[in-house]
Formats: structure tokens, sequence, C-alpha cells
């Protein structure tokens, strides 16, 4: 159990953290990534609950919002004089500078995304007004779609150069869902058209790699119209199909800069940015750097070289 309690303080603010008394064995398992500013967390457990106490409010105030999906069994969130039930794929917004209990029984798990007040650029008033109407939103669908699917792929979403930018679009996403049930009717309609562009954002940068990414396929994948797409992206300035020529690009340039790669051909780098005909990559990448790409790779892998050699250790010839 001490190992659970330590899992929970490094990667949450203090609270107090019990397994249920009946489970044939203390199980569970507590993953963190961290996203540019935020961070997502992730438990299993068979039977959990969670307290933060006014006490621990008082001795460490984080001014934190937790975004959670249940992934198994239903969860149950108590804080201030509301109570919420969610079932597996449902969404809670919880306020961690507030105190709160919640828990589950059975084998069960959940998953948050967790930024400060000030990074999600909301104020704590506003939050607490919307949270007992975040279930009636006209955003709710979109939310609960894009961390669903963040959470089958964190591993590769932390590992990846686009994780910061996915982390803005959440955060824009979660500032737009609790816009949407402002009683002024004109935010609400402005926030439900501004939460389409960070989830389009977001899915080109989870799908940056994959050759067939094209503007319909994102259009398709956020149930709106591909000229619907284009006029979102249009307003707000930006050609859809510019942005994944840039990003690819720039994933290209920048594995072609390091060793770890150097074992690998212009044209598999290529492949692995998406562009499946090399000829075409090279053109692309010489006139956004002035440089072929075999030229570039070159001139970083020297001056790698030339900065860090001296640093090597030798190696041994046994």
């Amino acid at each position: 159990m001490a190992a659970v309690h330590a899992a929970f303080a490094s990667a949450t603010v203090p609270t107090d953290v019990a397994l249920a008394a009946d489970a044939p064995a203390v199980r569970a398992r507590a993953e963190v990534w961290r996203l540019g500013a935020a961070d997502v967390f992730q438990v299993f457990a068979c039977g959990l609950s969670m307290r933060r106490t006014p006490g621990q409010v008082r001795s460490h105030g984080a001014e934190v919002i937790a975004v959670a999906m249940q992934r198994r069994a239903s969860g149950r969130l108590s804080q201030g004089d509301h109570q919420w039930e969610s079932a597996p794929g449902q969404l809670i917004l919880v306020d961690m500078a507030s105190p709160y209990e919640f828990s589950w029984s059975g084998d069960g798990g959940s998953i948050a995304f967790k930024l400060t007040y000030d990074e999600f650029g909301i104020d704590a008033h506003r939050v607490r007004a919307a949270v007992p109407h975040l279930a009636a939103s006209p955003l709710y669908g979109l939310v609960a779609g894009h961390l669903r699917r963040m959470a089958t792929n964190m591993n590769a979403i932390a590992g990846g150069p686009g994780g910061p930018a996915v982390a803005d679009a959440t955060a824009h996403l979660v500032r737009a869902w609790l816009a949407s049930v402002s009683p002024d009717t004109s935010q609400a309609r402005s926030a439900s058209a501004e939460a389409i562009m960070p989830r389009v954002l977001a899915y080109i940068e989870e799908h940056l790699t994959d050759p067939d990414l094209a503007p319909a396929r994102i259009a398709a994948a956020n149930n709106i119209s591909l000229r619907y797409l284009h006029k979102l992206c249009a307003d707000s300035g930006f050609h859809v199909a510019e942005v994944i020529m840039r990003r690819r690009l720039e994933g290209a340039r920048r594995d072609l800069a390091q060793p770890e790669f150097a074992a690998h051909t212009v044209a598999a780098i290529a492949r692995r940015w998406g562009f499946s005909d090399p000829a075409h990559f090279s053109k692309r990448f010489s006139g956004a750097y002035r440089m072929p790409p075999g030229e570039w790779r070159a001139h970083s892998l020297r001056s790698s070289a030339a900065a860090g050699g001296s640093r090597r250790p030798a190696r041994s010839s046994g």
C-alpha cells in the first residue's frame, strides 16, 4: 500500500488514497505523462477511493483542474453540494483546489488531463458555475471522443514531437466546453465553432506520419463536411494541407539531424513522415529549407560530431 501512496504523491496533489479492503490482493497501476505544461495521469486498481481534505487544500492549494474519464467501472464524485456518477466513457471535471471524494468499486480505472487555472486561462468561479451543466453541453461528445483517443495513444503522443501541441489543443477544447454552457448564448455558439479547430489540429498531430492523412479524412474524423473544414481553417488563417506539409517537413528535418537516425536512408526517413515519393519529398524539403535533405543531414551530423566528439567515451577493444 505504501507504493500506491508514493505513486499518487508523485503524480498528483496531496490526497488520501485507499484500496478496497475486500479486494483479493492489493493491485494497482499508475502512469503519468508530461505533455507541455499538462500532466496526464492514469490509474487502474481493484477498488479505490481518493479523498482530498480541507486541510490538504489549505496546506497545498493547487489551482488545478482535472478532466477525467472513467475507463473501467463507474466512478462516483462528490464535491461541494454536488454528486455525480460516471460510467465508463463518461467525463467528470474535478476542481482540485476544493475538497472532493472520488471512488469506484471492483476492477476500475480512469484517466485525467490536469492543468492549472492559469494555463487553462479560466477562473475558478467560472469553472464552479459550469460544472453542474457540463453533461448537457453540445460539446460533451467532442471532449469525450478526444480524451478517449488520447487514452489509447498516450505513449505515442507523449513520446512524439506533437505532445505539447496536443496538450494545447486539449486545453482549448476544454475552455470551449466550459464556455458552451455559459448563460451568454452568443458565447456558447462561438464556443461550439471554436471547439472544432483544436480537435482538428490534435488529429493532425496524432496522425502526421500516416501517408493517407488528407483533408477529407480529417473532416470525416471530426464529423464535419470538407467544405466546412476548409472554411474553419481559412477563418483561422491557414490551409490544412499546408499545415500537414509544414509539420511533416519539420519532423523529417529534425530526424535527419539526429545521429540515432544516421543508419536510415533519406527515403526511409521521408516515409516515416508520410512521404511516399522520395523525389517529391526532396523537392519540398529543398524549397522549404533552401538545401537538399542529404546536404542538410551531412551538415548537421558533422556539426553534431564536432560538438560532441570530444565528450564521447573511448570504446573498449575487448
